[in-house]
């Protein structure tokens, strides 16, 4: 087992040892060979909070998890996260459970949530030249397409590695069923299959590096008709299948390396796909819409269907002349730019690029971001962030 250096490593990335003392094989008296291990445990209860942006409403949201992180001895996971935003009218609860097998087949992750995504939707009317100050402001729409989702609930389980590793050595597989509640108390249900591939990570000449992803889903929308609403039995609803493509691929080219204090000047390039077909729900249309936002701009650019994104950033590192810092501080020139399609019908694709240039610095184990940009609209904007820069 000890020669199997990548499931061993596996082992010891799980987190529960806390201090490894001693691993080596060992001889019994009946012939056999038994791998023994002298480690202390590390202590499987944690409690953290912190801040992190929602996926679906984009807002800063206010933390809290408990995770017990060995709770049967084989690094079984149980996990308890509470989050809200200052905006939020009801917190995001997940509850999951989960038994990696220490990176062996057979892995699983299975989890219980209750998220509130409502946002601001009028800014989906923004990719294809829509008025959104045309309606009244304080008018609900009672269809699907035009009222606003409230909150998901559901349940999601998810299997690592399922056609094993000699074949695809990183993939995941996972089932979600949730139900969707709308302003105005219509529900959406919907039931989708995802396969993950990736990241395949390749290292290239000269120190560079590169990886690759992609992401299928499946899945369908059950809606109900206005005067079915309020039946419990499903004659009447509407089936309205759905699918989604996406790719994201990532390189590092380190361009001069400063032997001084370990850093180099690195050209780093990201570029992402997704497409999806008709009946895309409209909540993860908005999520996508996030997802690929470029820097510059207000909020997020609206819900999508099919988007193409590229960023480019040079890295500059900066030495602080003093050794009470660590040397993590640096400057990025960037450019984003991206092509999308909205979500409403037959609109066509619109550009959003922009330029600039930004600060990095850790400080008491928060990595910081500083960027002024300028966009294709001629605005100046300043923005302060949270989290490390893309790697491959």
């Amino acid at each position: 087992f000890n020669g199997k250096r990548k499931k061993w490593q596996t082992v010891l990335s799980s987190g529960i040892f806390g201090r490894l003392m001693k691993a080596s094989p060992q001889r019994m008296k009946d012939g056999t060979v038994q791998f023994h291990v002298i480690a202390t445990e590390r202590a499987p209860r944690n409690l953290e909070y912190g801040v992190s942006k929602s996926l679906y409403t984009n807002s800063w949201e206010g933390e809290l998890e408990f995770e017990h992180g060995n709770l049967l001895g084989g690094g079984e996971v149980v996990g308890l996260q509470v989050r809200r935003g200052t905006k939020d009218a009801e917190p995001s609860v997940k509850v999951r459970y989960s038994d990696k097998k220490f990176g062996r087949a057979g892995g699983f992750d299975c989890e219980a949530f209750s998220e509130f995504i409502g946002d601001d939707y009028t800014e989906d009317s923004e990719l294809d030249g829509a008025n959104a100050d045309s309606e009244e402001p304080n008018e609900l729409a009672m269809d699907y397409d035009h009222d606003v989702p409230l909150g998901r609930r559901g349940a999601t389980f998810s299997l690592q590695n399922p056609i094993g590793t000699n074949m695809v050595r990183h993939s995941s597989a996972s089932a979600t069923v949730e139900r969707i509640t709308t302003r105005t108390g219509l529900h959406e249900n919907i039931g989708a299959a995802t396969f993950n591939v990736g990241p395949f990570r390749k290292e290239l000449p000269l120190d560079a590096r590169s990886s690759i992803a992609g992401t299928v889903t499946s899945g369908s929308c059950l809606r109900a008709t206005k005067d079915q609403e309020v039946s419990s039995a499903f004659v009447g609803w509407r089936m309205l299948p759905y699918s989604v493509v996406s790719a994201t691929t990532k390189h590092v080219f380190p361009l001069v390396n400063n032997a001084s204090y370990g850093r180099s000047i690195d050209l780093a390039l990201s570029h992402s796909v997704m497409t999806s077909t008709p009946n895309f729900p409209r909540h993860e249309a908005h999520k996508a819409g996030i997802a690929s936002q470029v820097r510059g701009y207000d909020g997020h650019l609206g819900s999508v269907t099919t988007s193409i994104k590229g960023t480019t950033e040079l890295r500059i590192p900066v030495p602080i002349p003093t050794d009470r810092f660590s040397q993590d501080a640096g400057l990025v020139l960037w450019a984003d730019w991206r092509y999308a399609k909205s979500s409403r019908r037959d609109s066509a694709f619109s550009r959003k690029a922009s330029i600039g240039a930004g600060v990095r610095k850790s400080l008491q184990g928060l990595p910081l971001k500083w960027d002024i940009s300028y966009s294709q609209d001629g605005k100046f904007k300043s923005s302060l962030g949270l989290g490390l820069d893309f790697d491959a």
